[in-house]
Parts: C-alpha cells; sequence; structure tokens
C-alpha cells in the first residue's frame, strides 16, 4: 500500500539503499583531504611535545585529534541530502529505460491505474539491480598512505608521553616520599643523641647548651608526635649543625693555638719554665695553665733566676713574636709583654705578674680547647644521623656502631687514651721530637687470643686490603667491636674503627 506521499515501503527500501551508496560515495571524495589532514596536525603536535614540555598533554591531543577526525567524516556521511539530487543520481546508476517511472516521479504519483503499472515495472527493475555492481566504491588509490602516517604518529605520541608519565610519576613518589612524616621509630636514634646531649648538660653544664637544647626543643616534641617529613627534619639539622659550626669558629678565631710554638721557643731556656714550653709544644693548655702557676710561685718568690745577656735578647724578642701572634687574646697578648718587659729589664715580680696573666689566658684556651672538642663530637654525632637519613632504604636514621657519646666523653676516663685527637681525621701530625726505635719481647700468657699461622709450605700468594676474604674481615671486625667497647678507649676514636672497617669491608660480589 502507498503511503500519504505515494511511496510504498519496497520503494522506501530502494531509497535507503541508494542513500547509503550515495553517502558513502560523497565520503570517497572526502577521504584523501581529511586523512591527509589528521595526518599532518599529528605530525605538528608531535613536533610540538618533542620541542616544548607538551608531551604530558601529547596523547589527549591526539586523541582530540582523531576524535575530530572521526567526526568530521560522520558529518560528511550523515549530511542532509538534496532528495532531487539522490533521485537523479539513482536513476542514473540504475540505468532505467525511459518507458518507465522514473525516480524522480515517485512522489507525484496519483490514484492511476497506467502510472501504477509504470511504478510497478520500475521497483521490479530497480530489485534486479547489483548496486554494488551499478554503483561502486572508489577509495582514493594513496589513501592508506596517510592513515598509516596517522597511526605511526599516534603511536609515537603514546610512547613519549608513557616516557613523560614515567618520569613524573617517580618525581610524584619520589615526592611523597620526601612529605610523607617519619615514623617515631625511625628517629628514635636521633633523640638518642639528643638524650646524649640532656645527659651531657647535667654532667657538665654549660649556657651554650642550655641555649641549645631550647632552640630544638620545638624539633623533639614534633619528633614525638610524628609530624615530620624526612626533608624537615634534615632542614632542622643543617640549621643546628650551623649554630654549632659558626660556635666551633668562633672559639677557633679566639683560640691561642697559632703561638703555641713561639711561645713554646720563647720560655723553653727560661728557669722554671721547661714545664710549660713541653706543654706548650703538646698543646696541652691545661697542663700548662699549671705550669704557668708554678713558675709564677718560683718567680714571685726569687726562687728562679731571670736571664742574663744573649739569652735574655733572644727571649725578649721571641716573646716579642708570640705577644703579636697572640693579637687576637687582648689578656695574652699584653701578659706577654709584660713578660718580655721584665726579661729585659731583669723584672722578677714583673715576670711574676706577666706569668700570672699568662695563666688564666691559657685556663681561658683550655676551656676554649674543651668546647671545641664538644662541639666537634656534636657535629659528628650529626653528621652520622644525617649520613643514616640519606643512605636509603627506610627513609629511617640508622646509626652504626660504636655510637658516639657526648655524656660518656665528658665523664671520668680512666687508663690509657682519656681525650680525643681533634686532627684525627686532618693532615699527620710532625715528631718533632727524637725517637729511639726499641723492640720489645715476651711471652704469651694463657687468655683467650685469636692467631692465624702461614705455612712457609704454602704457596705465597701477595694480598691487597682489596683482597681480604670474609673469613678475615669477619674476625678483624670481632677484634674491633671487642675493642671499641673498651671503657679506656676514647668515644670519639671509636668512629675512626668503624670508618676504617667500612673502607675495608670486602665486596658480596666481587
Amino acid at each position: 500500500m502507498p503511503s500519504a506521499d505515494g511511496i510504498t515501503e519496497a520503494f522506501r527500501k530502494q531509497i535507503r539503499i541508494a542513500s547509503t551508496r550515495y553517502r558513502l560515495e560523497r565520503l570517497t571524495y572526502a577521504s584523501k583531504s581529511m586523512a591527509w589532514s589528521l595526518a599532518i596536525a599529528l605530525l605538528f603536535l608531535l613536533l610540538l611535545a618533542l620541542l616544548t614540555p607538551l608531551a604530558a598533554y601529547a596523547s589527549q591531543a591526539a586523541l582530540l585529534l582523531l576524535v575530530l577526525g572521526i567526526a568530521w567524516s560522520l558529518r560528511v556521511y550523515y549530511a542532509r541530502l538534496d532528495r532531487h539530487r539522490l533521485f537523479v543520481r539513482m536513476d542514473a546508476r540504475a540505468k532505467l529505460p525511459d518507458s518507465v517511472l522514473s525516480a524522480g516521479d515517485w512522489e507525484s504519483m496519483h490514484e492511476d491505474p497506467w502510472r501504477e503499472r509504470q511504478r510497478i515495472e520500475t521497483l521490479r527493475l530497480l530489485e534486479k539491480v547489483d548496486w554494488h555492481k551499478t554503483w561502486p566504491m572508489h577509495w582514493p588509490r594513496l589513501l592508506w598512505l596517510p592513515l598509516a602516517g596517522s597511526a605511526a604518529l599516534l603511536l609515537a605520541l603514546v610512547m613519549t608521553q608513557r616516557d613523560w608519565v614515567e618520569r613524573n610519576r617517580l618525581a610524584n613518589m619520589e615526592e611523597q616520599l620526601e612529605n610523607a612524616p617519619v615514623a617515631t621509630e625511625q628517629l628514635k636514634p636521633l633523640e638518642q643523641v639528643f638524650q646524649d646531649w640532656d645527659d651531657a648538660q647535667k654532667i657538665a653544664p654549660s649556657p651554650e647548651m642550655e641555649e641549645l637544647l631550647k632552640q630544638i626543643k620545638p624539633m623533639r616534641d614534633q619528633m614525638a608526635s610524628g609530624q615530620m617529613t624526612e626533608k624537615q627534619v634534615l632542614l632542622k639539622l643543617n640549621e643546628v649543625q650551623a649554630r654549632l659550626q659558626a660556635e666551633r669558629d668562633q672559639l677557633e678565631a679566639n683560640s691561642l693555638e697559632p703561638m703555641t710554638q713561639s711561645l713554646a721557643d720563647a720560655v723553653k731556656n727560661l728557669d722554671s719554665m721547661s714545664g710549660l714550653a713541653a706543654a706548650l709544644q703538646r698543646k696541652d693548655f691545661a697542663a700548662a695553665r699549671d705550669q704557668a702557676a708554678q713558675a709564677q710561685q718560683k718567680y714571685d718568690t726569687g726562687a728562679a733566676k731571670m736571664p742574663q745577656g744573649d739569652n735574655a735578647q733572644t727571649a725578649a724578642n721571641r716573646l716579642g713574636d708570640a705577644a703579636q701572634k697572640a693579637s687576637n687574646d687582648a689578656q695574652a697578648s699584653s701578659s706577654i709583654n709584660q713578660m718580655q718587659n721584665a726579661v729585659a729589664h731583669k723584672d722578677s715580680q714583673g715576670m711574676s705578674k706577666g706569668l700570672g696573666g699568662l695563666k688564666n689566658s691559657l685556663g681561658q684556651q683550655a676551656q676554649r680547647q674543651s668546647q671545641s672538642q664538644n662541639l666537634g663530637l656534636q657535629l659528628a654525632q650529626l653528621g652520622q644521623c644525617k649520613n643514616g637519613m640519606c643512605n636509603k632504604p627506610g627513609s629511617g636514621i640508622k646509626m652504626g656502631l660504636p655510637q658516639l657519646s657526648l655524656a660518656k666523653s665528658l665523664q671520668q676516663q680512666h687508663g690509657a687514651g682519656s681525650t680525643v685527637d681533634p686532627n684525627r681525621f686532618g693532615a699527620q701530625t710532625q715528631l718533632d721530637a727524637s725517637h729511639q726505635e726499641m723492640k720489645i719481647t715476651g711471652t704469651a700468657g694463657d687468655g683467650a687470643s685469636e692467631t692465624q699461622t702461614e705455612s712457609t709450605n704454602d704457596p705465597h700468594l701477595e694480598k691487597t686490603a682489596g683482597s681480604m676474604d670474609k673469613a678475615q674481615f669477619s674476625a678483624y671486625e670481632k677484634l674491633s667491636e671487642q675493642a671499641a667497647e673498651d671503657e679506656n678507649l676514647p668515644v670519639a676514636d671509636r668512629q675512626m674503627i668503624k670508618r676504617y672497617f667500612e673502607d675495608i669491608r670486602p665486596q658480596s660480589n666481587p
């Protein structure tokens, strides 16, 4: 049955088939320009991503271009058709003869028997048409080239962004690790260092330590509450280190060490001052203070004699040089000048007064030396904590044993090695004294010991420190740990032992 416009469902089916072929035909005409436009846009985007920091959005932009290309194709395909032109194209492609009703006349059909017969004949001819043959689709010959190029460019953009995404992911992960709060358990070794400073303040109170403990009190509270990140901890440690280093530099600036050798040379030939000269050469300012007090008493009572002749002139000149080198300490410089004048005028009482002022200066220098050593130990403790934090994994502070202790170093030591060499990591010292080589012989006792025997019949192989095997290293390390636990060993020097065994530790995979 025909519809209101005179077109039956059978004719509508033929129209739908023809319209599909017509839409595809229009798409083939536009496909070449669309494909090349997409390829050129993707190429421009790839160059932009490689030359500018736009790799973050490369694949998103490429995907947007692809969507736009598909939208363009759909728009061309589904664009509104001119019905008359469609019918004309349909008649031409189907090659309908003039005796039948053309497609353009379908809509003008009325209730006319002759027209109805023409319509039936037209429909019969249309149903016999093979539209794939009569209306073939001819796609552009080189259409594959821009399409393949677009696919390759799209893959390159994805790979470019993938590399960027991976770097960005690692950067974000590192930032998250930096901003992640450090667990209280991981900061326990650092809190032990601060507790050690509390104990040291109880043993030897000082205003500087009291002020420092007040400064780090908020940091300790944050550590206890688990609110500090690793970055914040390191920044706070840097601030504390800078303060300690500034205090130590100030002590070094006021130090009398630059003039000790000159003063020792000046007084070594003076009566009752050989002990003072020896103590100055050792830079043992506490002993030098005591020796200066003893010499003062002798010159005050007249038991010591003033130098005469050339000795007096030489001593006066050397005392003048020492006074110039001690110019950073007004009291010491004035006292040495007073001693110089006393030598020049052979004034025992003037020498006594000069020695009294020098004694006070040497006492102050002994305190500065002790404070400098304590500050050096505190800096070593903080440096050990920072190294533990920077030597991942886990972001926790790993304190290597033996652990440095300021409080223990301030306690009364017994036996050999009650002090610490302040230059233990610096250049080697000069041996000014005349030494005599001695050989010691003896017999082995009954106590526990570890020995290693090599037979002369075994092949001889030279070994270096780098070729030490694990068994030897373990034996030596055990002995070092036993020595480190000995209370007679200076606490700060234990770090040297740890450092040595870290340097000679055999590699796990040589």
